[in-house]
């Protein structure tokens, strides 16, 4: 092999080890604003198809008096080999998202559905971040994931 193909091929090979990584990123995608009466939050979840479960912890930031966080339209819209549960426990909303039978989410993006806030406490929600995100594989090793949008991470 000349030279010029040695040079070639060490390049491709060092950029595909360095691609890899962020391309097997499991990506929630957090997308918010103003609503009737409150404020309402999307969640989708870009899948690289390696995941079998997600557990994601948001803080609302309601706390207030007055505040009502509706998760009724959280984790509605999942693929049929999968559960959720969407649960607002006074601080934060807690999602899980997991399949029985440890089937892989499939790839591509998956609608987590939408967490409202309406009431007194509504503008505090304005402050809404994602405190916690655990993308499992199937032998419950935790997958490498980033939190992407409004509020995310702060």
């Amino acid at each position: 092999m000349n030279r010029f193909a040695k040079v070639v091929a060490t390049a491709g090979a060092v950029s595909a080890f360095v691609c890899a990584p962020a391309a097997a990123n499991e990506l929630l995608l957090v997308d918010g604003g103003l609503g009737k009466g409150g404020r309402a939050f999307s969640l989708d979840f870009n899948s690289d198809g390696r995941g079998t479960a997600i557990e994601a912890r948001i803080d609302v930031g309601a706390q207030e008096k007055g505040a009502r966080v509706d998760v009724s339209k959280c984790v509605s819209k999942l693929p049929s080999t999968h559960t959720g549960s969407c649960v607002f426990n006074g601080k934060e909303v807690v999602i899980l998202v997991y399949s029985a039978t440890n089937a892989l989410l499939p790839a591509g993006m998956i609608d987590l559905g939408t967490v409202s806030v309406a009431g007194a406490g509504a503008d505090l929600a304005k402050d809404m971040r994602v405190s916690s995100l655990i993308v499992a594989a199937p032998d419950a090793t935790e997958l490498r994931s980033s939190v992407v949008g409004d509020s995310a991470n702060k």
